[in-house]
């Protein structure tokens, strides 16, 4: 049922539409792959640096906050101990106030 003139010519065009298909396929998907392995790299390395970040945040804001209540005790009790004397009071509360900045300073 074929012709032996036109096979050679189908066989061209069957090649050539194989070889249009399988270079589309190749640059599509190869690009498409590329980019979803970049974007999944990406986003596990966000994930690293931003877990490493929080713990170091998370553990310096709980030193800042425990340190600022004592600071804050310090100072009421500063302020017991010299209700009647300001200047007694203020520099005790002076010597807190640098002991706070000194630390976080």
């Amino acid at each position: 049922m074929f012709m032996a003139d036109g096979e050679p010519r189908r066989n061209a065009q069957l090649k050539n539409c194989c070889r249009s298909f399988a270079t589309f396929m190749c640059t599509q998907i190869g690009v498409g792959g590329v980019i979803v392995c970049y974007a999944i790299v990406g986003a596990f390395g966000f994930i690293a640096l931003e877990t490493g970040i929080h713990a170091v945040s998370d553990k310096i804001l709980e030193n800042v906050t425990i340190s600022r209540n004592q600071t804050a005790s310090q100072l009421w009790q500063d302020f017991r101990t010299h209700p009647l004397n300001e200047a007694q009071w203020d520099q005790a509360a002076q010597l807190t106030l640098q002991k706070f900045q000194v630390t976080f300073g």
